[in-house]
C-alpha cells in the first residue's frame, strides 16, 4: 500500500516553549503534568483503499461523515484497565488514548492480530502504545495495552514521543485463556504525536 493512505494534515511544525498538558484536548483528555512541547505532527487515516472483504473490522456507522472536531468530541477517553480481561470492552465505540510508542511493526507480522483479522491486515501498520508504568511486577517498562492499526506506512515517529490516537475500538485480544490480560485494538482515524522537551 502506498504512502498516499496517510494524509498529512499538518506538516511537522516547531512549537517553541509551548506549555501543554500531558493529555491532548478532545475526547475528554485528562490533564496532568505540565511539560514543554517540541516537534509535533498530525495525521489523518485514509481507510478507503483498505480491502476488508470478510468484514473483519468493526465500524461505528453513527460517526461516519463527522468532521474531525465532531469525531474527536464524540470519542471516549478510555483507560487501559477497561480492556484488561474483557475481549468485548468498548467494541465498536469511538475511543481516545494517549501514551508513548513502544513498538511499530507490520500488522501482518503480529501473531495475535493475524488470526482475528486475517488478510485485512495486509499493508497496515501496527503501533503499540504503553499506557502506563507497570505496577504488577510484569516484564517490561509499560503495560502495552493498546495496538493501533493504521492504513499504510507512517513516517517515523521519534523515540520518546507521546502519541494520541482517536479511532474505533475493535475489542481486546491477547495470549492464553480468557483469564489472561488483554490489550485493546483500535482502528486509528486521527493520530498526533509530540516530542517533549526537557529543561
Amino acid at each position: 500500500m502506498s504512502g498516499k493512505c496517510v494524509c498529512l494534515r499538518c506538516a511537522v511544525v516547531l512549537l517553541a516553549a509551548v506549555g501543554v498538558a500531558y493529555g491532548f484536548s478532545g475526547c475528554g483528555g485528562d490533564s496532568g503534568t505540565s511539560t514543554t512541547m517540541g516537534v509535533r505532527a498530525e495525521y489523518t487515516a485514509d481507510w478507503s483503499t483498505v480491502q476488508d472483504p470478510d468484514g473483519a473490522f468493526v465500524a461505528n456507522l453513527a460517526s461516519e461523515g463527522m468532521s474531525e472536531g465532531e469525531y474527536k468530541d464524540n470519542c471516549s477517553h478510555v483507560s487501559h484497565k477497561d480492556f484488561d480481561y474483557d475481549t468485548e470492552a468498548h467494541k465498536g465505540e469511538d475511543v481516545y488514548f494517549t501514551g508513548p510508542v513502544t513498538v511499530v511493526t507490520k500488522a501482518v507480522d503480529d501473531d495475535v492480530l493475524a488470526p482475528a483479522f486475517g488478510g485485512a491486515l495486509e499493508g497496515l501498520t501496527a503501533l503499540s502504545l504503553g499506557m502506563g508504568p507497570r505496577g504488577d511486577g510484569g516484564i517490561g517498562e509499560y503495560d502495552n495495552a493498546v495496538t493501533v492499526l493504521w492504513p499504510g506506512p507512517l513516517p517515523e515517529i521519534p523515540q520518546g514521543s507521546i502519541v494520541a490516537v482517536w479511532g474505533e475500538s475493535q475489542g481486546a485480544y491477547g495470549y492464553g485463556p480468557e483469564s489472561f490480560p488483554k490489550f485493546a485494538v483500535v482502528r486509528g482515524r486521527y493520530l498526533t504525536w509530540y516530542l517533549p522537551q526537557t529543561g
